[in-house]
């Protein structure tokens, strides 16, 4: 891609179902990352697995039955550790990252 690309990103994080044991609750989830201009999407899928005692998961498990949505600091591990494996992947597809790139850069 040519320097100074103007593109647009999109993140959409899905849970698709949980399942409650006595020491973990499983979360699978896709995740999707679109461009715009279209020149690339990426959909990673995967299960989160949060380990706890069992008292915290079912309340982290009613959370997602009544309100149809996990917690942000789950949200924000699963899209932190899907934006890694995303950079990856948009370096092999020659896309641009979904991970900014930092601003200008102050020397003192």
């Amino acid at each position: 891609m040519e320097d100074g690309f103007k593109f647009d990103l999109s993140t959409d994080l899905k849970i698709l179902d949980f399942s409650l044991g006595e020491e973990v609750l499983s979360i699978p989830y896709r995740m999707k990352i679109n461009y715009d201009p279209p020149i690339g999407r990426i959909i990673l899928k995967g299960v989160a697995n949060v380990k706890d005692n069992y008292e915290n998961l079912e309340k982290i498990e009613q959370n997602l039955e009544e309100n149809n949505s996990p917690d942000n600091k789950l949200v924000r591990e699963i899209v932190k550790q899907n934006l890694t494996e995303a950079a990856i992947i948009s370096k092999s597809l020659n896309i641009p990252s979904p991970i900014p790139a930092p601003g200008k850069v102050k020397r003192d």
